[in-house]
């Protein structure tokens, strides 16, 4: 089976209010990002946003000790290699369970979480990320406290660009193989359904 591409796994959500005593530190930071595009006419079919370059100021990235929320999967303690060869499935597995254990952290508040801290972006440089199994987080299924619907929210992929930010099935994977039950590269939760107030996103990454 040849390499593919990135592959994602959905489910619907709810949109939430964005609250009042805390700030959106992940929202500003995406709000200040520096982003190269081509030019297109405004008469364009499709894809009206080539060429993104999509990068963070020094003071977003998040670090163990700052207060960043923009986690740079190459930067410790992930240390993800982006070269295409180096397996990078833990350390990616790694980004997103500190994100999920954040989320679960703060608790919930009625149908939302109870804070915003856990607001964070998972951040892709430009890199090829060579993956042997789903990108999703580890051990028990995260559920929402009415024990239905999955509690995995908040969570954005962020790749710097389209064109160079590449998320890579192994060659010949046989989990992937065609016989197989459908899997994808990278998941949003591993439940059938979630229905709580999501926010969460993929861009930038191919």
């Amino acid at each position: 089976m040849s390499a593919l591409s990135l592959v994602l796994l959905t489910t619907a959500c709810l949109d939430s209010p964005v609250g009042n005593d805390e700030e959106l530190l992940a929202e500003e930071a995406l709000a200040a990002v520096v982003a190269e595009t081509c030019h297109v006419p405004l008469t364009t079919v499709g894809d009206t946003a080539p060429c993104t370059n999509a990068v963070f100021p020094a003071d977003a990235m998040w670090t163990p000790t700052g207060r960043g929320r923009i986690i740079d999967v190459t930067r410790p303690p992930f240390n993800a290699k982006g070269d295409g060869i180096t397996d990078d499935t833990l350390a990616l597995r790694a980004a997103y369970d500190y994100v999920v254990k954040q989320v679960a952290a703060a608790g919930w508040d009625g149908f939302f979480v109870g804070s915003t801290k856990p607001s964070y972006v998972i951040y892709f440089p430009n890199g090829i990320y060579k993956v042997t199994d789903t990108i999703t987080y580890t051990g028990p299924t995260r559920m929402y406290p009415n024990n239905i619907t999955e509690a995995t929210v908040w969570l954005r992929f962020i790749g710097q660009s389209r064109e160079n930010t590449i998320i890579r099935l192994a060659p010949n994977d046989p989990d992937f193989a065609a016989d197989k039950a459908e899997r994808p590269v990278l998941s949003f939760g591993r439940h059938d359904f979630n229905n709580p107030p999501c926010l969460r996103a993929t861009r930038f990454a191919t």
